[in-house]
């Protein structure tokens, strides 16, 4: 999948390919898993998202380097076997470690909204 979106940028391919094979080198991973309640899918997503989410946000305010991939579940099967998971779902996969440096914020770029007002 993620050739089909890079196919122009074989640098982006490389690099995404060499972070997933170390998951950055990330001392630990954490597995995310959720399994199925009465409420259904869409809720059991919904929940699991937000629980990342507050993880994220734990890891960052301690000074963490954290990432929320999705992308190895493609491989569900066989980290699932790696695990010794059953009957649970992988939702996500999160490397977590002490960043060896930290990226500036991008620039907000321009123009992309525009605020309506009542009247105008």
């Amino acid at each position: 999948m993620i050739s089909l979106v890079f196919h122009g940028n074989p640098q982006v391919l490389e690099d995404t390919a060499r972070f997933f094979s170390t998951l950055g080198d990330a001392p630990l991973v954490i597995s995310v898993y959720r399994m199925e309640t009465p409420e259904g899918d869409l809720t059991d997503i919904q929940s699991v998202a937000a629980a990342i989410q507050n993880l994220l946000l734990a890891a960052y305010a301690e000074g963490l380097g954290a990432c929320w991939m999705t992308g190895p579940l493609y491989s569900e099967e066989e980290i699932n076997k790696l695990l010794g998971m059953q009957d649970k779902r992988l939702q996500a996969l999160i490397p977590l470690g002490y960043p060896a440096s930290l990226p500036p914020a991008p620039q907000r770029r321009g123009g992309k909204i525009k605020w309506l007002r009542k009247g105008e």
